[in-house]
């Protein structure tokens, strides 16, 4: 399958102009004035779809005659990298109406998230591969030798994790062909190394002559398989109570003030950053008599070394400083049963802890830390805007459901489940708010019920309190779904039909962070910059250290949630306790 259109400097017209190199910046009066259409053309292309083609996680290297000290569980030997892209797929044509994807097959809306999109590389041909060492890695200074002496490699090879290439809405498990790691050689290597200082991680960009798929042959999208989720049985006996929900957030400061200083979106400074000195001046005249950086749109990720996309290679400039939030009361839950005092667990990085607005200590929320300062991502902000108006217009519809209450004060024994409904909300006629006492039938859609979860809990003056589960996916309202580990809630049960809830547990940092960078249209109009965002994750990391890859992959977190009563048919209930029971 060819999602994209390979040698576009040529096919748009780019072969007659002094190019220098296939990477050299392009920018207002760079090219003669014959090309700058050609460009103009290349410019939007990008823009609107590069950014799909990246990850920010680790995927591996094998060069010949460099030896890496790497020894975690994956590509022992090999040099590891921290985020990757394929920059040729920026020439992927767009979809009528769905500007996100890069072909036909791709997912949209309303359609199944059973899916696996294909590998991202070229299947044949010449291609470019950008990806980002850190540079305190043992084969930092033998590579960075290797680029200085400009030697062309007639082969290596490259392991890209084929889980975190998959988009964020895609769920289920791919068939048994398709392995943990996509690998590839790549043949005829030409490999740079732009030069950042203070950057903490080095940009490579290897441009190949040609490309062979190693270990899988398919070609299109990839159908994955799921099972609904083994339910306990509900309890037969005592009151059940189910609520639907209404709003999902995720949250963190509960004082005014909490943010003295604002993040913001990456502006002239950070666009003309690694311009020649000497340049800046007419660049920036140029840029400000064709609009400004408005105009600019998703290009303005195009300021890393030789107009590589800081969005999809965020760690290759220098980190520009992130806000934080400075206040010392935060919503969350105690995850690591640690509280700031003497020795961090094995399993946790030393961090901030914060209390609760009901005195509760040690509560951990670093994604507060790192977005709370974001202005798009506050409650009130873009992002939970959107994604819970997608769920109010039936993206999905979640229930959690007590079942076992005896004393809806205090019960030391309850069972809370969260599951999953195939009915829409009802709207109150003004559409503002979702109506309460409807009747919602179950989901028997895999897609969903793969989610579905439970939670042994008690009830103490009126909140209901869960022991934690390893793991469960969480739903944000909209399409993404996040495994969610160490997961725990807790519930109050509020008057007029109501309730409220926070949800609590370690996400992937790197997969939300290749979430945000995938869509770069986020950086100028939700207000952040995609390397401050993404070194502020990896400081703020505190939990899960993975020695497969050698880092702390979870990021602790809290989302708020709303809900008002609603029911379950009898006999959905019933048949939920016989199959349970029955398994």
């Amino acid at each position: 399958m060819k999602r994209c259109v390979r040698k576009w400097w040529v096919l748009l017209g780019l072969e007659r102009c002094d190019r220098g190199s296939l990477w050299r910046r392009i920018r207002p009066g760079d090219v003669p004035g014959g090309c700058r259409v050609a460009v103009a053309l290349l410019l939007a292309i990008t823009v609107s779809l590069s950014v799909q083609a990246g990850y920010v996680g680790e995927s591996f290297l094998r060069i010949p005659g460099i030896d890496s000290g790497w020894q975690g569980g994956h590509y022992k030997g090999w040099v590891k990298l921290e985020s990757r892209e394929w920059v040729e797929t920026s020439a992927c044509k767009p979809q009528k109406g769905n500007p996100f994807v890069c072909d036909a097959k791709m997912w949209k809306p309303k359609e199944t998230r059973l899916f696996m999109s294909p590998p991202w590389a070229p299947e044949s041909g010449a291609g470019v591969l950008a990806v980002a060492l850190d540079k305190r890695s043992d084969v930092y200074a033998p590579l960075m030798q290797l680029c200085h002496r400009g030697v062309r490699i007639p082969e290596l090879t490259y392991a890209e994790s084929s889980q975190l290439a998959r988009r964020i809405g895609e769920v289920g498990t791919p068939p048994d062909e398709v392995p943990d790691y996509f690998e590839y050689k790549l043949q005829g290597v030409n490999l740079s190394c732009p030069e950042v200082s203070r950057a903490p991680e080095q940009a490579l960009i290897l441009q190949f002559d040609d490309i062979e798929w190693i270990n899988y042959q398919g070609a299109g999208r990839i159908v994955t398989t799921a099972d609904p989720a083994r339910l306990l049985p509900l309890p037969s006996s005592g009151e059940s109570k189910t609520f639907l929900l209404t709003w999902i957030q995720l949250q963190g400061g509960t004082e005014e003030g909490d943010c003295p200083t604002m993040n913001r979106e990456p502006g002239m400074d950070e666009y003309f950053a690694l311009w020649d000195p000497k340049e800046v001046p007419r660049g920036k005249a140029e840029l400000m008599q064709s609009g400004g950086l408005a105009t600019l749109r998703e290009g303005i990720a195009l300021r890393g070394p030789e107009g590589l996309n800081v969005c999809a290679l965020p760690g290759i400039v220098p980190d520009p400083g992130h806000a934080a939030p400075e206040t010392e009361t935060v919503v969350g839950f105690d995850l690591d049963n640690y509280d700031g005092r003497g020795e961090a667990p094995a399993q946790t990085h030393r961090h901030k802890n914060f209390v609760s607005e009901d005195g509760r200590e040690g509560i951990d929320n670093q994604l507060y830390v790192v977005e709370g300062c974001v202005p798009g991502f506050r409650p009130g902000g873009n992002i939970p805007k959107v994604a819970n108006e997608m769920m109010r217009n039936g993206s999905v519809t979640l229930l959690v459901n007590i079942s076992g209450i005896d004393d809806d004060k205090n019960d030391d024994d309850v069972l809370v489940s969260v599951l999953f409904s195939k009915d829409l909300m009802v709207k109150t006629a003004d559409g503002a708010d979702i109506q309460p006492d409807y009747t919602f039938r179950l989901s028997d859609n895999p897609e969903f019920t793969q989610f579905a979860a439970q939670f042994q809990g008690r009830i103490d003056n009126g909140v209901v309190t869960t022991e934690p589960v390893a793991e469960m996916t969480w739903q944000e309202g909209g399409q993404n779904a996040f495994k969610l580990r160490n997961a725990q809630m807790r519930i109050e049960l509020l008057p007029n039909r109501r309730m409220k809830a926070v949800v609590g547990g370690y996400l992937d940092w790197r997969l939300r962070m290749t979430n945000w960078g995938r869509n770069r249209i986020l950086e100028p109009t939700m207000r952040f910059q995609c390397p401050s965002l993404y070194n502020a994750y990896r400081r703020a990391a505190d939990g899960y250290w993975d020695p497969q890859i050698g880092e702390f992959r979870g990021i602790s977190a809290a989302y708020e949630i709303e809900g008002v009563t609603a029911f379950i048919p009898t006999q959905e209930l019933v048949s939920l306790m016989k199959n349970a029971e029955a398994e």
